[in-house]
């Protein structure tokens, strides 16, 4: 869920699978931050009750988002199995990928996922999370991007980050099986990429 930090005049927004447990958990734990409204809400459906400068959230590569879920997804699950919320609440970022995705080996998952949603699931996910966002971070540098964030908002000691470990990784075991023939993951990348995106990710260089 959301978390604010009023300190640090700070609001993160939780994208599912894209290493916002370990964020949320450093904001949470160093820099006494709060949750705030429905899990995974984005800044448009959850805006704080005050106008606050860093708004944020996490960017993953679609391909790579895709297999991280469907991990997720299968070791929460039976084998033949998914996890259909259908009574969840229909504004979760996942909820149509629920009940529409399930599948028990990933490439079966991708071919649904490309019938069901033509111009790309994770690509209008992130849309939604960008709506309202001044800024974003890179899950593929996640440790470089958020000390950057870190130093922008005055924590006295941003580079503390690096010792922090990584939270809610996906089991190794059905992140091996998350492959695609190549033809297929070309198809994927085309389909759902974010060009034509403009994300506001932070700097490569420290803040200064």
């Amino acid at each position: 869920m959301p978390v604010i930090c009023d300190k640090y005049d700070l609001y993160f927004t939780h994208v599912p699978k894209a290493g916002g447990s370990f964020v949320e958990r450093f904001l949470r734990q160093q820099m006494d931050g709060r949750r705030v409204g429905p899990r995974h809400a984005t800044y448009r459906w959850c805006p704080p009750e005050r106008p606050v400068t860093y708004r944020v959230f996490v960017v993953r590569e679609p391909v790579s988002w895709y297999k991280s879920y469907w991990a997720y997804a299968r070791a929460a699950t039976k084998p033949s199995a998914w996890p259909i919320w259908e009574a969840g609440d229909k504004r979760h970022p996942t909820h149509r990928l629920d009940l529409t995705g399930g599948a028990p080996t990933f490439e079966r998952f991708v071919r649904k996922v490309l019938r069901e949603f033509p111009n790309g699931y994770v690509r209008a996910m992130y849309c939604d999370f960008l709506n309202g966002s001044t800024h974003a971070l890179r899950t593929e540098r996640l440790y470089d991007d958020f000390e950057w964030l870190l130093g922008a908002v005055g924590f006295e000691n941003p580079g503390v980050i690096r010792k922090w470990p990584r939270a809610n990784e996906t089991p190794t075991q059905f992140s091996e099986q998350a492959v695609l023939p190549i033809e297929l993951e070309d198809e994927l990348r085309e389909v759902d990429n974010l060009e034509g995106l403009l994300f506001p990710f932070v700097p490569s260089e420290p803040p200064g």
